[in-house]
């Protein structure tokens, strides 16, 4: 199975698939079998050429046939082939939804492909993913809450890819949260307390440094002025 790709743009292509690999989101069998199939066109590009001729396939020299090949490339329509991408890779891995949601957050191509709805969309996917990853949500319902999540993104996901959001709607339904325990209001107490202590400790200790330094002084003319009395 091949990455999905709609576009005949060999520096296009090779991008996304050094992207895929980079974040392991393919096996490099797959890119080894596209480069085999590359190398066998009359213009393929020498980096390709290379790496296919070499016995030893490496990792690093994949990649590095990858970056070779030259050209130009559309980033709004490399980030929708990315879009689909990670649809497929979410589709057969749900247990990597927090891998895809970390790379729909840091990855620099959603910002070519997205408009500000997609951008909304996408943190309001984030928030709900952080009451999941927080167990916000009751025991009986967490996996459920998950489940509901995953397909969100998959759905948002698909839209993304076909580069508009059409059709999409979120679901968001609104599962009881969990309870807070005894323990829970005893750590915010305790966590008051120490504030506190912390805030009254910092006012007193400049006070007591000039107790010290001030005290023996008065002591000290005290006594000398007994002592000039005295005399």
């Amino acid at each position: 199975m091949s990455l999905p790709s709609s576009t005949d743009n060999l520096k296009q292509t090779a991008e996304l698939y050094r992207w895929a690999l980079e974040h392991s989101l393919i096996d490099s069998q797959e890119v080894w079998r596209w480069c085999e199939q590359v190398a066998q066109q009359s213009n393929a590009p020498q980096s390709v050429v290379r790496a296919v001729q070499s016995p030893r396939r490496w990792h690093d020299s994949l990649l590095n046939a990858l970056t070779g090949v030259q050209g130009e490339c559309d980033p709004a329509s490399l980030a929708r082939e990315g879009f689909a991408v990670l649809h497929r890779y979410l589709e057969g891995a749900p247990h990597e939804l927090l891998t895809v949601l970390r790379l729909l957050r840091r990855e620099p191509f959603c910002d070519a492909a997205l408009d500000e709805r997609a951008r909304t969309e996408l943190a309001a996917l984030q928030k709900q993913w952080s009451a999941v990853l927080n167990k916000a949500y009751a025991p009986e319902v967490h996996e459920q809450a998950r489940q509901e999540l995953t397909a969100n993104v998959l759905s948002f996901l698909q839209h993304a890819a076909r580069g508009e959001l059409n059709g999409y709607e979120r679901r968001e339904t609104a599962w009881p949260r969990a309870k807070k325990t005894r323990l829970f209001y005893l750590t915010c107490v305790l966590a008051v307390l120490c504030v506190v202590f912390v805030v009254l400790l910092c006012l007193a200790m400049p006070l007591g440094l000039v107790a010290i330094l001030v005290v023996p002084w008065c002591i000290r003319q005290y006594y000398m002025a007994k002592w000039a009395e005295s005399g």
